[in-house]
């Protein structure tokens, strides 16, 4: 999920949510050159003025007094300058509040909602349109509403557009099959929440969490399927992908998961060994499942399957195949809540549920979750 570009090397006391935080223009195994987000890049452009030839000019001149150009009569006064244009009426979004924006926000999302298209194919009508026509589009309300934060969060419209569209746009839905990769929660889920990820990345250890909370809050409607992504600068997150794995072997993947995360700093083999007996695996079998062909493949068809979705940095999560570009990064866990409320079938419920944990998995520096049920879940 890639949102936010700062980079994720900073002190492990920063819990902030980065998502794409380490970036890398392809996964390892793809051959290429992979390197660290830099930041924004620019492009300035040159703008070279040319003038042309005296008889260009006299030929332009000509044609355009020809046209209509007048001389102006002595004694006459100038032409003084055009009235102000009046300006376009305000907006109105049936059952959107936009009372808290500015007039220039206004102005903002009167264009956003007039030009970006109904989150459903099946109504090829702008936003404002479906809204204040009550189109047969249970997605419209949530999309305008996401327009509005936008503009009030003072995001640039380019910017907003393109969140909009990974978001709403049905066209943005990318095919991420499960492929053997460990999932937790219900398997009937109606939504289901991706991650690609690097286990030596702060930014994903810092999503840890976030996700263990929106797990809890949307138990039973939606699972987690992990994608392993193996960094080429991280010298840890081969092997640390490979513990994972194996402990998967045993059945209890989301048990080292937390604990790869949680000790992040620690992940040579003496470590691995270490935290296998202390979730209660059999260290010996723990060894040997390294070695397994399976165990190697998994890995690299998660490379791949990155590679072809476009992820070009860790933690990056899809929402029903959409990639998930909160507006804020502060507001990361809200957003991906409403994410998922978007992705619900319609009449359900989106009212969180109160169990004690998330299905199967604990949070950031609570002791390893119970097993979850079934092998490689």
């Amino acid at each position: 999920m890639r949102a936010i570009p700062v980079s994720s090397d900073g002190p492990a006391s920063d819990n902030r949510v980065i998502l794409g935080s380490d970036m890398a223009l392809s996964p390892a195994t793809s051959g290429k050159t992979l390197g660290k987000y830099s930041g924004k890049y620019s492009v300035k452009a040159k703008v070279n003025v040319v003038l042309g030839s005296f008889f260009a000019c006299a030929l332009a001149f000509a044609v355009a007094c020809g046209a209509g150009c007048d001389r102006q009569t002595p004694g006459t006064s100038e032409v003084g300058p055009a009235a102000p244009s009046a300006a376009p009426p305000e907006l109105k979004l049936v059952g959107i509040d936009t009372a808290i924006l500015t007039a220039r926000e206004k102005g903002e999302l009167r264009t956003l909602a007039t030009e970006l298209m109904s989150p459903c194919a099946d109504v090829p009508v702008p936003v404002a349109q479906c809204i204040n026509e009550k189109r047969a589009c249970g997605k419209c309300v949530a999309a305008a509403n996401f327009l509005v934060k936008g503009v009030r969060k003072g995001l640039a419209r380019d910017d907003i557009q393109t969140k909009y569209k990974s978001r709403f746009d049905p066209a943005s839905v990318k095919e991420l099959p499960i492929d053997g990769s460990p999932v937790m929660g219900t398997e009937k889920a109606p939504v289901t929440l991706t991650e690609f990820a690097d286990f030596e990345c702060p930014g994903c250890k810092a999503m840890m969490p976030v996700v263990d909370k929106v797990l809890k809050a949307n138990e039973g409607k939606v699972k987690l399927v992990y994608k392993f992504v193996v960094l080429p600068f991280h010298a840890h997150a081969r092997v640390a992908a490979e513990a994972a794995l194996a402990a998967r072997e045993q059945g209890k993947f989301w048990e080292m998961h937390h604990q790869l995360f949680e000790n992040q700093d620690a992940l040579d083999n003496r470590d691995l060994e270490r935290y296998a007996k202390a979730i209660g695996l059999d260290v010996t079998k723990f060894r040997n499942e390294f070695k397994l062909d399976r165990v190697a493949s998994q890995i690299e068809r998660d490379a791949k399957l990155a590679e072809k979705a476009g992820v070009v940095g860790t933690p990056t999560l899809f929402v029903n195949g959409r990639q998930f570009m909160p507006l804020v990064a502060e507001d990361a866990e809200a957003e991906l809540n409403e994410a998922i409320a978007s992705e619900l079938p319609e009449g359900t419920s989106t009212a969180p549920t109160h169990s004690a944990a998330p299905p199967g998995a604990g949070s950031a520096g609570s002791a390893a979750p119970k097993k979850p049920a079934g092998k490689g879940k």
